[in-house]
């Protein structure tokens, strides 16, 4: 089994030995543990698909790193443990195909090289094209949470989350993750009044975030502030590959926070221990900026 992983993942991830090689550790690793599907390596039969199983494996050793007792059936959520008396269940989707978007970034070189250029060409992912790819994982995840709780796979009671890994997008590390937090809360915008006498007075207005799909269907996000998909707890965001693995795993703070974040519904059962625990970010807080002028619809004095 464990070469015809390698062979897969040299047909169709990359040639790399090394790379190639901690993949194939990981994955007996969680074929020792059990918590591979029986078809997972015959699945992984083309590039995107094989994405997908890769990116099982670093989400599987990020959690069995951060909590004991997980496991998986071949039947119900990629991952299932037990937490301060809830069952956690994870199911992982790994958005791969993306609109990208040419440009140059630049680059700099210490000691300085002669003839070499000042910037260099990179594939970006178009956010809106992003944002569709993310909403379309998302309720996928939520109908399939939906017939695990019609069919009892899952309880009432458990804590259901979505996990989207980002890590295998082309370009991944130039998204701006922050951005992405619209696709789950409102957008707070500013709006100012002048009185008679010359007063300011500001008020914040908040709008539903909008993603218009390839075929001009216009999607109302904003999802958990418009109390959407209520059978999720958590959407988990993700970026985590071969590459920065053993970051995310032993940093409770990476350095870009909004990269491995989790966004609550307004009804969430996890506890913020849970997300210490799995070394998960909660999202930032409303700048104080904002929340001052929500209280006193004025801005706030120098």
């Amino acid at each position: 089994m464990a070469t015809d992983f390698k062979h897969a993942v040299r047909e169709h991830y990359t040639s790399d030995e090394k790379v190639i090689n901690l993949y194939t550790k990981l994955y007996k690793k969680m074929l020792e543990q059990r918590l591979l599907d029986s078809n997972f390596v015959s699945q992984m039969s083309d590039h995107e698909k094989t994405m997908h199983r890769l990116s099982e494996l670093v989400i599987l050793e990020h959690c069995t790193c951060c909590v004991t007792g997980i496991e998986s059936k071949n039947k119900g959520p990629d991952l299932a443990f037990e937490f301060e008396g809830r069952r956690v269940n994870i199911e992982i989707i790994t958005p791969i195909k993306v609109v990208l978007r040419k440009s140059k970034v630049p680059q700099y070189f210490f000691p300085p090289r002669a003839g070499q250029s000042s910037s260099r060409d990179v594939s970006i992912p178009e956010m809106s094209s992003l944002h569709e790819r993310i909403t379309g994982a998302l309720k996928e995840k939520a109908e399939q949470y939906r017939k695990y709780l019609e069919k009892k796979t899952v309880s009432d009671d458990d804590i259901n989350i979505v996990c989207i890994n980002l890590g295998f997008i082309e370009g991944g590390e130039y998204i701006d993750y922050s951005y992405l937090k619209n696709l789950f809360a409102r957008q707070a915008a500013i709006h100012l009044e002048v009185g008679r006498d010359g007063e300011v007075s500001a008020r914040i207005e908040d709008y539903d975030f909008l993603v218009t799909k390839k075929n001009s269907t216009v999607l109302k996000t904003s999802y958990f502030d418009n109390s959407e998909f209520g059978q999720i707890d958590g959407v988990w965001l993700i970026s985590c590959n071969e590459k920065n693995l053993n970051a995310v795993s032993k940093r409770s703070h990476p350095n870009n926070s909004e990269s491995n974040v989790m966004y609550h519904n307004d009804k969430s059962k996890i506890p913020p221990s849970l997300l210490f625990a799995l070394k998960i970010n909660s999202p930032q807080r409303e700048e104080d900026f904002i929340a001052q002028i929500r209280v006193n619809k004025k801005f706030p004095e120098a």
